[in-house]
């Protein structure tokens, strides 16, 4: 193998016990997001949207399923990114809050067993998972094990990438690229021109401040349109944001003294690399008699 993308964080200790391939991190360039369709009416009211984000665990999550290396995210752009709102805080961990909210909403829980129930349906979600990634899957068992604390039974849909603009869905985890400029987020905020706008979300002041940013050369008027885009999304809970943080690539041990900036971008920004033509020392040589 040459090159290894989107390493799981849970499986560096591994990885790098097995000696099989150099690991090489960078900042990360995608934020872990649940996205809700905004079109299906069990989102519809947001209060029940507010109320999720209030039962999710971030720590826990990034602590247990993402071994420390990401930090909380409250909105689309990556946390190191110049244009993400360091004002905006995240929603606290708090299932009192959740399930008042959720009280508010018209939903009252089931003396028989705990569930939340309005007008005799239960509250379910399908939340589908695209196949790129193990970190994708262990959230996601994360955040099924959370909302049962508040009484929300979640079923998780597997799907292949290239069919998810395709297929109807309830709500998505996925991994969504933050980009080198701000702009990026367009294609998943704009409501008439977003082509990969897996909420379906609609605000026409976020869509002027998406247009305004393309059409402002001024950074620091830029850096202020941003602020403004993050905060609306943020406030209108159309999402679940979790974390960004650093990413994980390996390679052949012949590929050696890399910098990266980017995992996403790494063969147009690596730096300093070399070639080389003499196998690290007895390293792939045991890894090879271990697994014959």
């Amino acid at each position: 193998m040459d090159i290894a993308l989107n390493l799981a964080a849970a499986d560096l200790a591994f990885i790098n016990r097995r000696g099989a391939f150099r690991v090489y991190s960078a900042p990360g360039s995608s934020n872990y997001a649940i996205f809700f369709n905004l079109k299906d009416p069990l989102f519809k009211d947001a209060r029940v949207r507010e109320a999720l984000d209030y039962a999710i665990d971030r720590d826990s999550i990034i602590t247990n399923q993402l071994k420390g290396y990401s930090k909380i995210c409250t909105g689309p752009f990556g946390v190191d990114s110049w244009a993400y709102n360091s004002d905006v805080q995240p929603t606290p961990y708090n299932i009192e809050k959740a399930k008042e909210l959720l009280k508010q909403a018209g939903w009252r829980y089931s003396d028989s067993d705990g569930l939340l129930d309005k007008d005799g349906k239960l509250f379910e979600i399908e939340l589908t998972i695209p196949n790129i990634s193990d970190s994708l899957e262990r959230v996601a068992i994360a955040i099924v094990a959370q909302l049962m604390k508040i009484g929300i039974k979640m079923k998780l849909i597997y799907a292949d990438d290239s069919e998810l603009h395709e297929m109807p869905f309830q709500a998505i985890l996925c991994m969504t690229v933050a980009g080198a400029d701000p702009d990026y987020v367009y294609k998943h905020w704009h409501s008439k021109n977003g082509d990969l706008n897996l909420a379906s979300y609609e605000n026409e002041f976020v869509d002027h401040l998406l247009e305004l940013g393309r059409q402002t050369a001024n950074m620091e008027k830029r850096k202020a349109i941003y602020h403004k885009i993050h905060r609306r999304i943020h406030d209108d809970y159309p999402a679940i944001f979790l974390a960004s943080g650093r990413e994980f690539i390996g390679s052949n041990y012949r590929f050696q003294n890399a910098t990266l900036s980017s995992t996403l971008y790494f063969l147009t920004t690596a730096r300093n690399w070399q070639i080389a033509g003499k196998e690290k020392e007895g390293v792939k040589r045991e890894y090879r008699r271990k697994m014959a």
